[in-house]
């Protein structure tokens, strides 16, 4: 599944669509800079801060991880519920 589109007739780019093409993507980047933010981008948490509104793709170090909504209120993670039971390594 690359993407969606939601009720407003917007493209909703869904994790795994980001991981094949984040790469490419020069604009709605965020690069986590912390451990702690990683581990709540990959639990689903708020990752608190000032972000532009919209969707963003999310990055760690050279790895691209997902998707996220920024909003007022941080950065809410859309990494897929059913990936986050697996153990992830990012060497």
């Amino acid at each position: 599944k690359l993407g969606s589109i939601d009720r407003r007739q917007n493209i909703q780019l869904h994790t795994l669509g980001a991981q094949t093409f984040g790469n490419r993507a020069s604009k709605n980047c965020i690069t986590l800079q912390t451990q702690k933010e990683l581990d709540g981008y990959f639990g689903g948490a708020i990752i608190k801060g000032e972000f532009e509104p919209g969707q963003k793709i999310v990055k760690f170090r050279n790895f691209i991880l997902g998707t996220a909504v920024a909003s007022n209120e941080g950065l809410k993670s859309q990494f897929p519920r059913a990936f986050r039971t697996q153990e992830i390594v990012l060497k």
